[in-house]
């Protein structure tokens, strides 16, 4: 509820320049100054990420600490109210049946947070007081900072709440049910009526932080650093930047995600992410059946989904496991720990690569843009700027694996990397998107979604009844698609014999979430 709250208030304020405070728990950890974590961004896709720390620059510095002058001002007064709706309905009938079901739920969040004060670090009197001190590279922190995890940033700004406010979520779900059975001798009706509510609140303590701002460092080897302020006044850390300058769209080596566009546009990213699902496959039919059952209950747990980010990435890059700083129950904790005991995870050697990797190292099988005519489409998904690894494809991974030359080895590789990108994609869906998904995560409703995404991502042709799926031939599983496609920007629309789809904003790169995450679970059904 909290992390919702923060998303909506961040969207009405300023979604570019502020980050969503995801747990008042985090207040403790978010003062001015304080060392937050910058996670570059493994695919295109991503979102940029940032984690809080316990640290403030204080603790890393050399000699005496510093006092920048702290500014505050009242910023404004919050109120908020969110509903969502959403409905279904089946019929079936027959010479002796009749079976009416209808089902609706709708749910709504109210945020009450009154006046929110702005805290201000000021970053010229901050400058002054930093220009030529040195952080001490010798202490514990740095000693852990995990490689991977190269940019740190500092609070800069937050906003807080000045009185206890609440945040309040209500359920309600009805459902009815009426079905007829007769022949010439007998006729027998029933018919039923369901009703299910919950409302949840939360109430804020006064000074809990709701959103904050951070500014980069640039640390040199011999621990000097300054910020990165630009010409502008800007601070460099945009949540939107590109993290691959190298790559834009304008020389075609993103795809173009623009309304009205076709889903063909998604189609060579697309081939490259079903390549590299092939170790999830790979896995028994017991395993893969349970671990689909474990993230079909569990995907709408956004603490599960983010503490499974982080402990993959721990076993991938022998994180210190102090720098997980998810914060969950015992019963979060054993979800966890059942997820890695069903991938047989355990801690990776040093020697062996960590999933920086290119994507073409790690796709358990034959990389199907070999046949590309762009050589960088392999390397736009994972952050790899290098075509000529991508070319060579897997022949070039079993000879660069930096000392894992083993077949198991390279086998837990593939499947970490594989489990990575599935989870990450998951968590880029919005909670609509999720709460959608969940219900089709069976063998038949996901094979079904694949079938239709392969459809609409390998032809520019509108789907007619010949090559439709079965399955949304029904008007209440046609409108169950259409709403999870509408969660992601896109647009199903059935006329006559015809289905045709096309993207409706431009904003990030929701069709590509949506496609690659039915993919990545497709992968395991048993077949």
């Amino acid at each position: 509820m909290f992390d919702k709250a923060t998303k909506k208030l961040v969207q009405q304020i300023d979604p570019k320049g502020l980050i969503a405070a995801s747990s008042p728990n985090d207040t403790k950890k978010l003062q001015p100054l304080a060392v937050v974590w910058k996670i570059k961004k493994v695919w295109f896709w991503q979102k940029t990420k940032y984690k809080p720390t316990v640290f403030k620059l204080n603790d890393l510095l050399e000699g005496e600490p510093i006092n920048p002058v702290c500014e505050e001002e009242d910023l404004l007064k919050f109120e908020g109210e969110y509903r969502n709706c959403a409905a279904g309905s089946v019929e079936v009938e027959g010479p002796a049946v009749c079976l009416k079901a209808n089902a609706q739920g709708t749910s709504k969040l109210s945020l009450s947070l009154g006046t929110l004060k702005k805290e201000d670090v000021n970053i010229p009197n901050l400058d002054n007081l930093t220009k030529g001190r040195r952080l001490d590279l010798t202490k514990s922190f740095f000693k852990q900072f995990p490689k991977k995890h190269k940019v740190l940033t500092l609070l800069k700004e937050r906003i807080l709440t000045t009185r206890e406010c609440s945040i309040s979520y209500t359920q309600l779900d009805k459902a009815d049910c009426n079905a007829a059975f007769g022949c010439p001798e007998m006729c027998m009706k029933d018919s039923g009526k369901l009703q299910y509510g919950s409302k949840t609140a939360l109430h804020i303590l006064p000074h809990t932080v709701m959103a904050y701002s951070v500014i980069e460092m640039n640390i040199e080897s011999d621990g000097y650093f300054d910020l990165r302020v630009e010409s502008s006044g800007l601070e460099s850390d945009d949540i939107s930047e590109n993290p691959f300058p190298t790559f834009s769209e304008v020389d075609g080596q993103w795809p173009q995600i623009q309304e009205s566009f076709l889903l063909t546009t998604l189609k060579k990213e697309l081939a490259d992410a079903q390549a590299s699902f092939c170790a999830l496959a790979d896995l028994s039919a017991k395993r893969r059946s349970s671990i689909l059952l474990l993230l079909k209950e569990n995907l709408t747990d956004r603490s599960v989904l983010s503490a499974l980010v982080d402990r993959l990435e721990m076993l991938s890059s022998d994180e210190a496991s102090s720098f997980i700083t998810n914060e969950l129950s015992a019963k979060q904790n054993e979800i966890i720990d059942t997820f890695l005991d069903l991938l047989k995870f355990k801690q990776l050697h040093k020697s062996e690569p960590s999933t920086s990797t290119p994507l073409s190292s790690y796709n358990g099988c034959q990389k199907s843009t070999a046949n590309h005519s762009d050589p960088h489409s392999a390397s736009e998904l994972n952050g790899s700027s290098s075509p000529t690894d991508e070319q060579n494809g897997c022949h070039m991974a079993s000879s660069h694996q930096n000392g894992c030359s083993t077949k198991a080895s390279r086998q837990s590789m593939e499947l970490m990397y594989a489990m990575q990108m599935l989870i990450d994609t998951l968590e880029e869906l919005t909670d609509d998107g999720l709460h959608l998904l969940e219900p089709f995560c069976t063998s038949e409703g996901l094979q079904n979604l694949q079938n239709l995404v392969i459809h609409l991502t390998t032809s520019d042709l509108p789907l007619c009844k010949d090559t439709m799926p079965v399955f949304l031939q029904t008007d209440s599983e046609f409108h169950r698609v259409e709403e999870l496609f509408k969660s992601c920007s896109v647009s199903l629309r059935k006329e006559k014999c015809t289905l045709t789809s096309e993207m409706t904003r431009t904003e990030g790169f929701l069709p590509v979430v949506l496609c690659i995450a039915i993919h990545g679970l497709a992968s395991f059904v048993s077949v």
